[in-house]
């Protein structure tokens, strides 16, 4: 049986991370009303698995946020070891 994992979505066939962003921190991040970062998976398991990963990391960009640390863009941009092993299973 599947348990509900929060902010977990599938739209089509692949599955997403949606989150609301707090009122208080919006206007630090672009003004935006939610994140949306696709979960590059059709699979259940493994997309539960990055959601939790991305909601570890979105609240410690909220934290951030609300002690007054502005989100960096190199950090958005690093590439992330599970996503150095999936990019290595494509090619091997």
């Amino acid at each position: 049986m599947r348990g509900k994992v929060a902010g977990l979505v599938r739209k089509k066939s692949a599955y997403f991370y949606v989150r609301r962003i707090p009122e208080e921190v919006r206007s630090l991040l672009g003004g935006k009303q939610q994140v949306t970062r696709s979960l590059n998976t059709t699979d259940f398991r493994v997309a539960s698995d990055r959601a939790r990963r991305k909601a570890a990391e979105t609240d410690k960009v909220f934290a951030d946020a609300r002690l007054g640390k502005a989100p960096s863009a190199a950090a958005s941009r690093r590439v992330t070891r599970e996503q150095l092993f999936d990019a290595a299973r494509l090619h091997l």
